[in-house]
């Protein structure tokens, strides 16, 4: 589902009328893009979410200003969220600084990017994302719209729950991740002769 494909669900939720193109001049879709946008750089910071998540290849931009680095990399431009910058056949991250101006390492090639991926209008999300998405929605159209304060925290309560469901079975359909190995019980279990 899309952006106004979601925010036309939280509006007709919420009891307001639906738009027919984003960037209209009314209300509802003042305020329900505005929901929406909050809603999901919320959704973004909460979880890594695998489906939206890209690995890219950097292009190098220059030297590094900032010390002690000595490359500077552009940004990929569809990036909402770096995660990591790695080095092509090695495992793990390499030591690296982001700002507005780029990426700043001490590697001058063969580097990739791990990031979430701007949403953009035509994004497809997984569906119990987005039914966490639209009930978020709804508690900011909720506040924000229709001025219903406790509404808008029972929709966010609810939202939450939806969240907690969706990180759920995201996770679910991917790899496990790596486990903490605690090294100090393995240790004294051993027997040293």
């Amino acid at each position: 589902m899309d952006k106004r494909g979601i925010i036309n669900r939280a509006l007709s939720g919420t009891g307001n009328n639906q738009i027919l193109i984003l960037g209209e001049n009314s209300d509802e879709a003042l305020a329900a893009e505005t929901a929406f946008d909050r809603a999901l750089e919320y959704m973004i910071g909460e979880h890594q979410w695998p489906f939206v998540t890209k690995t890219a290849d950097l292009a190098r931009k220059g030297d590094s200003d900032v010390a002690p680095f000595t490359d500077l990399f552009h940004l990929p431009t569809d990036a909402w969220h770096m995660r990591t910058v790695t080095r092509k056949g090695y495992t793990g991250s390499i030591a690296h600084l982001i700002n507005m101006v780029g990426i700043h390492t001490c590697i001058s090639t063969g580097l990739q990017a791990v990031y979430v991926v701007n949403p953009g209008v035509d994004s497809t999300w997984h569906p119990t994302a987005v039914e966490a998405l639209t009930t978020l929605t709804e508690a900011h159209l909720y506040r924000g719209l229709n001025e219903d304060m406790d509404m808008g925290d029972q929709r966010e309560q609810a939202a939450e729950l939806k969240l907690m469901k969706a990180r759920s079975r995201v996770d679910q359909q991917n790899p496990a991740r790596n486990a903490y190995k605690r090294t100090g019980r393995l240790t004294r279990r051993t027997r040293r002769v």
